[in-house]
């Protein structure tokens, strides 16, 4: 699930969206799921369990960046998504990353090696 900055109260947006595979896609207003939520418990409870799962991926993502090195982030990533890798392009995993797609050649021929 995306959400774009109109959920967290901004009004101007600066957003873009890019899909790598067919997707499906539903718009919603604002301020009417804001509307469902306040006024429906279990909406409620989803919202605040997609929040908390949103904090928790934020917060993995942040440690990985400051704890780990390209290598131990990228090894991490191919536990997360063991699949992946065959169906986007590096260029998209180095930017998750956080490094260039030369690097990210560099860390896949070094664990061949390995």
């Amino acid at each position: 699930m995306f959400m774009d900055e109109g959920f967290f109260g901004y009004t101007n947006r600066n957003c873009m969206w890019e899909t790598l595979e067919e997707t499906t896609i539903m718009i919603c207003e604002t301020a009417a799921i804001k509307k469902m939520i306040k006024e429906n418990d279990l909406f409620k409870d989803i919202w605040i369990y997609l929040l908390e799962s949103a904090m928790r991926y934020k917060i993995y993502r942040e440690n990985g960046f400051l704890t780990e090195n390209a290598t131990e982030r990228y090894i991490h990533f191919k536990k997360l998504y063991p699949n992946l890798s065959e169906r986007v392009s590096q260029r998209h995993i180095a930017t998750y990353l956080g490094i260039t797609p030369e690097s990210l050649s560099r860390i896949r021929g070094a664990m061949k090696e390995d």
